[in-house]
């Protein structure tokens, strides 16, 4: 993994509320609307965050109709753990 993929990693999980955003939709995917209504959060910040996350690789996109619901990709989270471990060990 290179510098510049580890820095957009570390962005896309850097902000507090995008950690709170993964632990929601980790075991259970979620619509825009149930994550913001467990986060007592706006409907649009939540949507920003997940449109952040998802093209940062860590969450996955599902529409139902007219709902999309999220959900964290735990393979792609365990491999930026594993990679960060890989980036440090070569330091």
């Amino acid at each position: 993994m290179t510098s510049k993929e580890m820095a957009k990693f570390f962005f896309a999980l850097s902000d507090s509320t995008r950690l709170k955003i993964l632990k929601e939709i980790f075991e259970e995917e979620k619509c825009v609307g149930k994550v913001a209504e467990s986060l007592n959060l706006p409907i649009q910040n939540v949507s920003h965050h997940l449109r952040l996350l998802e093209t940062s690789g860590f969450v996955e996109a599902k529409r139902y109709g007219r709902f999309i619901r999220y959900r964290a990709k735990k393979e792609e989270l365990k491999e930026i753990c594993w990679g960060t471990k890989e980036f440090f060990e070569k330091t």
